[in-house]
């Protein structure tokens, strides 16, 4: 059994969307690359499993949770050489973000039911304890799921003078989550763009019919996660 991850797809489907031009061109480039060594495994008699674990949406909104959180007195900061910083001892609650999905740390379980009214609004869709998918040691107290066409940005204040050193920099481990505007260059500034309209793609939020399982030539409709989980795990199962 190899595992191969295929890098590139990602790109482009988050600065123009996934059905810009330029997406539907990654795609091509993708498989170019991939095709000798396709070639190659079946001609050595292999089989080929293709595994996505996401699928890019079309986004046009963003939510800042952890600007929320800060505006209802909930998160505070504290100043620092790189600036005003999320002061994590002092806060009471803190969001993690990742694509249109947030993972909200709660000091005071007492306080779940005030944070989670804090950060009801429009764009978010959902906002509840972790359900059994996503329960882990390491989960937040409560797990948001942005609206569809809405993506979650770390960001957490409103003057772009307050923002940190970091802001503009390429930095994956002192920002709260990813940070999709990583991706756009700003020329003028010399540094990551903090114009948050420019991401057009995003993931994270499961629609209906989104998985689909295809072996031997035939598509056996819509699968959850665990039942690929369950595939997945028969397979290697076999391969040992």
């Amino acid at each position: 059994m190899q595992w191969v991850y295929i890098p590139h797809l990602d790109y482009d489907l988050q600065r123009f969307g996934p059905s810009s031009p330029q997406a539907k061109q990654a795609v091509r480039d993708a498989a170019a690359v991939l095709e000798p060594l396709v070639t190659q495994v079946l001609s050595d008699g292999g089989t080929l499993i293709l595994l996505s674990e996401y699928s890019m949406k079309e986004v046009n909104a963003f939510v800042r949770p952890n600007r929320i959180l800060a505006k209802a007195g909930l998160l505070v900061t504290r100043e620092t050489e790189d600036g005003m910083l999320i002061d994590y001892d002092r806060s009471a609650a803190v969001a993690m973000v990742d694509h249109q999905i947030a993972h909200v740390y709660v000091r005071d379980a007492a306080m779940k039911q005030r944070v989670a009214d804090a950060l009801k609004g429009d764009e978010m869709a959902s906002i509840a304890p972790p359900g059994e998918a996503l329960r882990h040691r390491r989960a937040g107290d409560l797990v948001c799921s942005a609206a569809p066409g809405a993506w979650f940005d770390y960001r957490w204040w409103a003057d772009p003078a307050e923002a940190p050193s970091f802001a503009k920099t390429i930095d994956i481990h002192r920002k709260p989550g990813y940070d999709g505007l990583e991706l756009f260059w700003d020329r003028q500034t010399n540094g990551v763009s903090q114009n948050l309209a420019l991401l057009k793609g995003s993931h994270g939020v499961v629609t209906n019919a989104e998985g689909i399982w295809i072996a031997e030539g035939d598509s056996h409709g819509p699968v959850t996660a665990r039942q690929v989980a369950q595939a997945v795990t028969q397979l290697l199962n076999q391969a040992t």
